[in-house]
């Protein structure tokens, strides 16, 4: 990381210098990104539960679910600049179930509309999405 850091300083690519090197940060970064994922649990949890009990509405659960999912980039990339040592706290066992579970939740709520003449994904769709992520969640 603080190579790569040097490098994007220097205006130059871990990529181009060592490919090796980039594919194990790269690596890293995604099983660090899936962690801090799982590190919201809890606000999916309770943004599933209130929308299947009807205490917000489709639309109010689409963009909460898509404000916790976005907020853990910021989150990753100030690490990354800071060369936080807190990054290896987060570097456990991956979880791609729920990575690839959170990104197609993601791509419904992001293809959501209230207005039926522009949506992609409709209300039923996002309260089985909602279920599906409660049930697996719950799980663990």
């Amino acid at each position: 990381l603080k190579y790569s850091n040097k490098l994007k300083k220097n205006k130059k690519s871990l990529r181009k210098k060592d490919f090796e090197a980039f594919n194990v940060l790269l690596n890293f970064s995604v099983t660090i990104e899936n962690n801090l994922q799982y590190s919201e649990k809890q606000k999916y949890i309770e943004l599933a539960k209130d929308f299947l009990a009807d205490e917000i509405t489709a639309d109010d659960f689409s963009y909460s679910f898509m404000a916790i999912y976005e907020g853990i980039s910021p989150k990753l990339g100030q690490m990354r600049r800071n060369e936080s040592l807190e990054l290896a706290n987060v570097l456990k066992p991956s979880r791609p179930k729920l990575s690839d579970l959170l990104a197609r939740i993601y791509g419904s709520c992001d293809s959501f509309s209230p207005d039926p003449d522009i949506t992609m994904a409709d209300e039923q769709e996002l309260k089985d999405c909602a279920q599906i992520l409660l049930v697996e969640l719950q799980k663990e």
